[in-house]
C-alpha cells in the first residue's frame, strides 16, 4: 500500500475477501469504532529463499539518467537477504487507485553488475549485496567505514582515556548498477 492519510492499513489477511469489504477499527481488543474499508499493498513478496525475503527495507523512486531500465521505477531492498527488486511505479499508483487485494504489481530482481576495485577480478554481476559489503568490508582491515561527515570533537570525561581510530584503506570504486529481466 502507499501510506496515505486516514488510511487503514491493517488489511485482510483472509480468503476469501468478506462482503462487505470491511474490517473494525479496533480501540482495545475487544472495544471497536466503526467499520473502515482497508487499504491493500501494492507490492508485495514471499518469504522464500528462492525469491522474497523476510522485509522491506524501504524504497524510493529512481528519477536519475544512468541507469535508464530504472527510471520510474520504485527500487527497495530486503533488510535480511540483501537483494534489491524494483516495480514500476505507474502500476503501483494504478493498484492503489483501485485497492484490490488482488491487484500486487509485478515485482523484479535487481541484479548489481560491479567491478571490484579492491581484487582486481573484474566486472560480476551480484543478486544481492552481501559479497559487496563484505568486499568492502575486508579492504578497510574490518574497520568501520570512513566517514564523509566531519567529525565531531568530544572531549573526555575526566579520567577517561581516548584511543586512536583505526587505520582504513580509501579505494575508488567504479560501480555500475542494471537491471536485469
Amino acid at each position: 500500500m502507499i501510506l496515505t492519510r486516514s488510511a487503514h492499513s491493517g488489511y485482510q489477511t483472509t480468503v476469501p475477501v468478506p462482503d462487505p469489504d470491511e474490517i473494525p477499527v479496533r480501540l482495545k481488543a475487544t472495544e471497536t469504532f466503526g467499520m473502515v474499508t482497508p487499504a491493500y499493498p501494492v507490492i508485495a513478496y514471499p518469504h522464500k529463499q528462492e525469491f522474497g525475503g523476510d522485509a522491506i527495507a524501504n524504497g524510493y523512486v529512481y528519477r536519475g539518467a544512468a541507469i535508464p531500465t530504472l527510471a520510474d521505477k520504485f527500487v527497495l531492498g530486503d533488510i535480511t537477504t540483501g537483494r534489491l527488486y524494483y516495480a514500476d511505479f505507474a502500476e503501483m499508483l494504478a493498484a492503489h487507485a483501485d485497492n484490490s487485494p488482488d491487484s500486487p504489481v509485478d515485482l523484479k530482481p535487481l541484479h548489481i553488475e560491479w567491478e571490484n576495485p579492491y581484487d582486481g577480478s573484474g566486472t560480476a554481476v551480484y543478486p544481492d549485496m552481501f559479497d559487496i559489503v563484505k568486499s568492502a568490508y575486508h579492504a578497510r582491515g574490518g574497520a568501520e567505514p570512513i566517514s564523509t561527515c566531519p567529525a565531531i570533537p568530544v572531549s573526555p570525561a575526566p579520567g577517561e582515556r581516548t584511543s586512536a581510530s583505526p587505520s582504513t584503506t580509501k579505494a575508488n570504486s567504479t560501480s555500475s548498477a542494471r537491471a536485469t529481466e
